[in-house]
């Protein structure tokens, strides 16, 4: 730059204009982009309020981001972010799936990895261990229907067990996935069987905050897709480092 200035002082202020207008392109780009998902994500709204009848909000979407979404974070604070999803081998413990999308909930992001998992590998696994964000009906009764049992506590369960109810028993108008899912969460060996979830995710969330993914540098679905991805070769090498030492 130096030199650039010394041989043609004219050219610095061109370059500075050039740059100038690109960053200001790049945002009137974010800018449209942010409009444009303004409009789906309040007919999306408007859709799920015609069907509560619930008062609905106004859509708000990223300019720095036009493709993440506001969401709920760890900290209880709200802004624009991903949704990362890491499916992981209760048995080594090598992640063999993963997963960016916008959806601030997990409730519909079991059937797509199982998807994912189905294209793989060629098969699906037997059982699913989740959270209860992912134990939505829905899901419940896709896993099954593929021959996947879904292990997730039940919704409310202990305040239905300290007001004196069973959570265990089916419901009226259970389908007979969920009727059998909520009685094989009844049961001593299911309830151990759960257990494994934990150490599992949550070691393998632990292990990618400690690898500084705290905050994506990234803009776009797919750039965070490639980055979560990244983090997943990683830990998978190290659990096969660890496993040839």
């Amino acid at each position: 730059m130096r030199r650039l200035a010394e041989e043609s002082p004219s050219e610095l202020p061109r370059r500075a204009q050039a740059a100038r207008e690109r960053a200001a392109a790049d945002r009137a780009q974010r800018l449209e982009a942010a409009l444009e998902q303004c409009e789906q994500l309040q007919q999306q709204r408007e859709q799920r309020q015609r069907k509560s009848g619930a008062p609905g909000s106004e859509a708000r979407a990223s300019t720095t981001d036009g493709e993440a979404r506001v969401m709920q974070f760890s900290d209880h604070g709200y802004r624009p972010g991903y949704n990362v999803q890491f499916c992981t081998d209760t048995a080594s413990g090598v992640i063999v799936g993963v997963d960016v999308t916008n959806q601030g909930s997990d409730a519909q992001q079991l059937p797509p990895m199982l998807d994912q998992l189905e294209r793989r590998y060629g098969q699906l696994p037997t059982e699913a261990l989740v959270d209860g964000g992912f134990a939505s009906k829905q899901a419940i009764e896709d896993a099954h229907q593929r021959g996947c049992l879904v292990f997730a506590p039940l919704k409310e369960e202990q305040r239905q067990l300290k007001a004196g109810r069973d959570p265990y028993q089916p419901k009226p108008g259970d389908s007979a996935a969920l009727a059998q899912w909520r009685q094989r969460m009844g049961q001593p060996a299911s309830q151990l069987v759960y257990r494994l979830r934990a150490q599992v995710a949550e070691w393998v969330n632990a292990g990618a905050r400690n690898r500084a993914m705290q905050q994506l540098p990234l803009r776009g679905q797919v750039k965070c897709r490639i980055l979560a991805t990244i983090q997943a070769i990683t830990h998978n090498l190290q659990i096969a480092k660890r496993a040839w030492a």
